[in-house]
């Protein structure tokens, strides 16, 4: 099966090195048994992807994103796991979801849909302004990109 956040270049996209903005990430672990850190690149790819898709690469920066490098200083990538017990079947079933963890109230973002909108003040060096759910606490719900999307950006079904 094919991934579909394997390459997460995008035609025409600037390659981007997140840790060289100025962040509010504490470093602030998961200390949850049940989360496993994600690696750099997996996070890179990830945050790529939202970014593209989602339309916050160009309200940050007018075009296309390809996250290189590291991401912003103090911030992690963590997938949780939870067990989903079947009716009637001793058997049970792993399912996770991507959390970001690192911001100063030590609160996860819940996606990284989430931490996007954050993100986008990170890179706008407007943190102080940021309306995301964490920082404003009424941020909008991440949404679909309102710009035409680039076919060769991978979007995940």
């Amino acid at each position: 099966m094919n991934n579909p956040l394997s390459a997460p270049v995008t035609s025409g996209a600037q390659d981007i090195d997140l840790s060289q903005y100025r962040s509010d990430g504490t470093g602030e672990e998961c200390m949850n048994l049940i989360s496993v850190a994600q690696s750099s690149t997996t996070f890179l790819r990830h945050l790529t992807h939202i970014f593209n898709t989602r339309g916050y690469a160009m309200t940050a920066f007018g075009h296309y994103v390809n996250f290189v490098n590291y991401p912003p200083k103090g911030y992690t990538e963590y997938w949780r796991h939870r067990r989903l017990v079947l009716p009637d079947d001793p058997q049970y079933l792993t399912i996770g979801n991507l959390y970001v963890y690192g911001y100063p109230s030590k609160k996860p973002f819940k996606s990284v849909a989430r931490f996007g909108q954050h993100l986008v003040s990170i890179v706008l060096g407007d943190l102080d302004n940021c309306k995301c759910i964490l920082c404003d606490g009424t941020g909008p719900a991440p949404k679909d990109a309102e710009y035409p999307a680039d076919p060769s950006v991978p979007v995940l079904r």
